[in-house]
């Protein structure tokens, strides 16, 4: 089996809704009258207040509020949105995360691997936003030793030529205990990624050369790095890299997208607690 590492790039035409591509006044259209009496509720009641004339029906009431603040709409509808994104990703983690040894696997773990709470890294080791986040992240790994981080494979082949290669000898690495050494020097070298630094690498770090290239080069590590793909997938990535929190003790999830600052994780490591 030679199957491919495959990555999800993000496509924003096929973003667009069913509302998306119609007219607008064709899809206002199409809200029921109740929906449209539930959205001002649901503004009026969020702090907003507005002004009604008591001599209107409610009927009328609904059309003037959308007719002179189309925000109402808008804002609305985005605030339900963002409320129904939150509770799908809060499902979805949990999900995923119900059965913590096949999330974490096989994959290369730093700190305590019995921590209930795990960060999962989504990483490419030729994309540039994923180096500029490692010394952000090792600062605020020595300053919570309770959180494990576990590394994840995302290689976006599409984009960055080598960075299939370098996961699979990272892999190779991991097969004899040396990936966190090994990565640290990918991300620090991600302009000079080849074969040849590749092999450097590993003897650099002691490793047994023969050996890694059977281990670099076998199906085990496609299968691998695919399932990390998968799960990558599953939690709705787009791009590196990505950070998912997870508490096992409480349940909570939390995402962080792109290069984040100390301030970031804290933030999150406090929303999952």
């Amino acid at each position: 089996m030679n199957q491919a590492i495959v990555s999800q790039n993000l496509n924003v035409s096929s973003l667009k809704g069913n509302y998306g591509d119609q007219p607008k006044q064709n899809w206002l259209d199409k809200l029921s009258l109740f929906s449209l009496g539930l959205i001002v509720f649901l503004f009026i009641n969020s702090g907003n207040v507005i002004a009604l004339p008591a001599d209107l029906s409610f009927e009328q009431q609904v059309l003037d509020i959308i007719r002179n603040h189309p925000e109402v709409l808008v804002e609305t509808l985005k605030r339900y949105q963002d409320l129904q994104a939150q509770q799908n990703q809060a499902v979805l983690l949990d999900q995923i995360f119900a059965n913590r040894a096949s999330v974490i696997g096989t994959s290369p773990v730093r700190g305590n691997i019995d921590s209930p709470i795990i960060l999962l890294e989504f990483s490419d080791f030729q994309c540039p936003f994923c180096g500029a986040s490692q010394p952000v992240l090792k600062s605020f790994l020595a300053n919570h030793p309770d959180v494990s981080l576990v590394y994840k494979h995302f290689p976006l082949s599409s984009i960055h030529p080598q960075a299939l290669a370098a996961a699979r000898s990272s892999w190779a690495a991991h097969q004899q205990g040396q990936f966190w050494e090994y990565q640290d020097e990918l991300f620090a070298n991600a302009d000079r990624l080849s074969e040849d630094f590749y092999l450097k690498l590993a003897q650099s770090l002691g490793l047994d050369l023969n050996q890694f290239k059977v281990d670099q080069n076998s199906e085990e590590s496609l299968m691998n790095l695919q399932a990390d793909v998968n799960l990558g997938q599953k939690l709705g990535l787009q791009g590196t890299p990505l950070f998912v929190f997870y508490n096992f003790r409480t349940n909570k999830g939390k995402y962080l997208y792109g290069v984040r600052d100390v301030n970031d994780f804290a933030a999150a490591l406090a929303g999952v607690n």
